[in-house]
């Protein structure tokens, strides 16, 4: 039986690169996960974490612990706002181990 892989995040940043971060449940996003060519001294961070849905606990999602909303696109070309505390429910349903 093969291995499922965890979900994944793809950062695009302004300067047109992009880089994939793996993602598990509680995981804790630092900045150098999202900008690895942040300073050292703002690598460890934290920017976000890998959260479960209190209503479903079979969605996951991502929440900014920043003052800043993220959003996110999904595979269908939606886009979805979420504004801290709020969630983002990137990680569609299950999968997270």
């Amino acid at each position: 039986m093969p291995i499922p892989l965890p979900p994944k995040l793809l950062c695009h940043h302004p300067s047109g690169s992009t880089h994939i971060v793996l993602l598990t449940r509680n995981a804790t996003l630092l900045e150098r996960h999202l900008y690895p060519a942040a300073p050292d001294e703002q690598t460890a961070t934290v920017l976000g974490q890998v959260v479960q849905n209190p209503a479903d606990p079979h969605v996951f999602g991502l929440r900014s612990l920043t003052a800043a909303p993220w959003s996110a696109t999904f595979a269908d070309g939606t886009m979805q706002e979420g504004p801290p505390p709020r969630a983002v429910p990137t990680l569609g349903r299950g999968g997270m181990g």
